[in-house]
């Protein structure tokens, strides 16, 4: 038999690291960077996920890059999670979108409060949901002088439940009302630099 030693040019797969904001434990990671004042792999890391690596070079990428390290730590101040992390950035690229488009305070104003209502409600669903699967009680079975009409009523609101349950996210990402003051601050202060880059832009 073959010695068992290490073979010569043998190549070990190492998955290379993921550089994307899709990616909640690339976005675990940024919020050790920030809590960890490692300042170097947080830029470098961040920069490497916006495509902004020459932000050096270009302004408009240093904007970028300032505005989403201004947004992370925002929200290690915050004590956000990745889940919710995530969530918001993903509503915060469609804000964006409408700031670029017409950078109306009415129109910004309408979107902001049209989203701390989703917010707040989708935070209350969540909250009124059933447990998650496996600790949930099951029903009790039904009583025998229970029609069958009766009884496919109430399986079928049975499984509309387990339907709308199962579109909520596991973990609660929505802002609460204690959260939607200091995050409508925040959003103030990136609106004008959200203003600033779509100038630049033109």
């Amino acid at each position: 038999m073959p010695p068992r030693g290490k073979s010569e040019g043998l190549v070990t797969n190492v998955a290379a690291p993921v550089f994307s904001f899709q990616d909640e434990k690339f976005i675990e990671q940024l919020l050790q960077y920030v809590t960890e004042r490692d300042e170097t792999s947080l830029v470098v890391s961040t920069a490497k996920a916006l495509g902004a690596e020459d932000y050096l070079i270009d302004l408009k990428h240093q904007i970028i890059l300032d505005s989403r390290l201004d947004f992370l730590r925002f929200c290690v101040d915050q004590k956000y999670g990745p889940s919710q992390i995530l969530h918001l950035i993903k509503w915060m690229d469609y804000f964006q979108v409408i700031v670029e488009k017409e950078c109306g305070i009415e129109q910004m104003r309408k979107e902001l409060m049209n989203f701390v209502s989703s917010e707040i409600e989708e935070g209350w669903k969540w909250r009124q949901a059933p447990p998650a699967e496996g600790t949930a009680a099951e029903p009790p079975p039904p009583a025998k002088t229970v029609s069958k009409k009766g009884a496919r009523a109430t399986d079928k609101v049975a499984v509309e439940e387990v339907e709308v349950t199962a579109l909520l996210p596991r973990e609660n990402i929505y802002l609460t009302k204690e959260d939607v003051g200091p995050f409508c601050t925040y959003l103030f202060s990136w609106y004008h630099s959200a203003c600033i880059f779509t100038c630049i832009c033109c």
